[in-house]
């Protein structure tokens, strides 16, 4: 019995040392060289024949991404928004990614999808307004919050 309780001890210490070593294998964030363009999407603004300009959302990694921040750079033909982008850490790798909402004129949803997992998860939406001739707006507005639900049911 007194040796069968240092390799139990053992065998537990070895286990909680492999999940903490695990833990921190995870990668969070898609993060490559600062300045390469993440996603990105453009179209034509249909309402200007004179100039063709574009409505045009990048997002570009930094030297922060892999802790979650990432730059917008939104174009509007001339008007341009610059930002930064905080996406939450969750479960496994995300990748950021835009796309075009269908449902109204010059709005691009922004959102990341896992790395494993094509789905689309919507996180802020970006709108593009002309209410004058010389009066245009771009506007970013958050959607969702995602968070890591750390209660486990029994």
């Amino acid at each position: 019995m007194k040796k069968l309780v240092p390799f139990i001890l053992l065998t537990l210490l070895a286990a909680c040392n492999n999940t903490a070593e695990h833990a921190q294998e995870i990668t969070h964030f898609y993060a490559p060289e600062p300045g390469t363009v993440v996603a990105s999407d453009s179209f034509k603004i249909q309402e200007d024949d004179l100039n063709n300009f574009y409505y045009v959302a990048k997002i570009i990694s930094t030297d922060s991404s892999d802790k979650g921040y990432y730059f917008l750079d939104a174009n509007w033909g001339l008007y341009d928004a610059k930002t930064e982008l905080v996406y939450p850490a969750l479960q496994e790798e995300i990748i950021p990614a835009i796309e075009r909402d269908r449902t109204e004129p010059y709005v691009y949803i922004l959102g990341f999808k896992y790395r494993h997992n094509d789905t689309f998860h919507d996180y802020a939406k970006l709108t593009a307004t002309r209410s004058s001739p010389l009066k245009s707006q771009l506007e970013l507005k958050y959607l969702k919050s995602y968070y890591i639900d750390s209660v486990e049911t029994k």
